[in-house]
């Protein structure tokens, strides 16, 4: 048996018993596994202070019971049905939707008063998909009661990660190591050596205590979002500026 999502997403893994959905169960014993090998490795209980994870129900679920003391961030993205509307930047709507991506760079206590701000905004003259997606916003992400409440997903803007790219990235590099699903034997191997080699050599940069190399125009960006909420914050930049300036420097390339 095969489950796929509407993208083509695989959430199940063979064993010897068969194919197995990839469900909270089976996050839980991923990192019942993960913190076991840790405590024979380093003699060290694995207690992170911050998980940063997509929007799972199932992951959320196993992280709050194997991890009761750590933090759970997500990453908002831009919703893949706007994404036209997402791409035109010189229209109102356009401006309007990528504001919402700045409610992510408030303080989770402000994210409500940025939605009403957006919605404040909102010219009532827009097709009614407007109107839904804010209300879906508001059962998702932006009421107290919502699916993923703001304090999941929103922080001021920091030098510290808040996405999964890099996890992501690694998924990639893995599969663009194989032509098909199943490859050979020795071909795996193979691979899974490199990453462990390369993976030796971060650690040892980690205990040599080098300094790991920021994009420029990252760390850039970074520098800028913080002089912009400071202004946010003394009242030297409104709301809805701050959304818009956010959302389109923090936006999905």
């Amino acid at each position: 048996m095969s489950i796929k999502t509407e993208k083509g997403e695989q959430f199940c893994f063979v064993n010897d018993e068969g194919t197995v959905i990839y469900t909270t169960e089976e996050n839980l014993r991923m990192w019942k596994f993960i913190t076991s090998l840790a405590r024979e490795m380093t003699g060290e209980e694995l207690n992170p202070e911050v998980v940063l994870v997509d929007f799972e129900d199932a992951a959320h679920i196993s992280i709050r019971e194997c991890f009761p003391n750590a933090s759970i961030h997500a990453h908002i993205h831009a919703n893949s049905h706007l994404r036209l509307a997402f791409s035109k930047t010189d229209s109102e709507e356009g401006k309007w939707l990528h504001a919402f991506l700045g409610l992510s760079l408030l303080h989770p206590d402000s994210v409500c008063d940025g939605f009403l701000t957006l919605m404040e905004f909102k010219d009532t003259t827009w097709p009614s998909a407007f109107t839904e997606f804010a209300d879906y916003v508001t059962d998702t992400y932006a009421s107290d009661c919502a699916r993923y409440p703001p304090e999941l997903w929103a922080a001021p803007p920091g030098s510290g990660p808040r996405t999964t790219n890099a996890a992501e990235s690694f998924h990639r590099h893995f599969n663009d190591q194989f032509r098909g699903a199943h490859p050979n034997i020795h071909h795996l191997t193979e691979s899974l050596l490199d990453i462990q080699a390369g993976t030796y050599i971060k650690i040892n940069s980690i205990d040599r205590k080098v300094a790991a190399r920021c994009d420029p125009q990252v760390k850039e960006r970074q520098e800028r979002a913080k002089v912009m909420y400071g202004q946010f914050m003394n009242g030297e930049r409104e709301m809805y500026s701050y959304l818009k300036i956010m959302g389109f420097m923090f936006k999905k390339k």
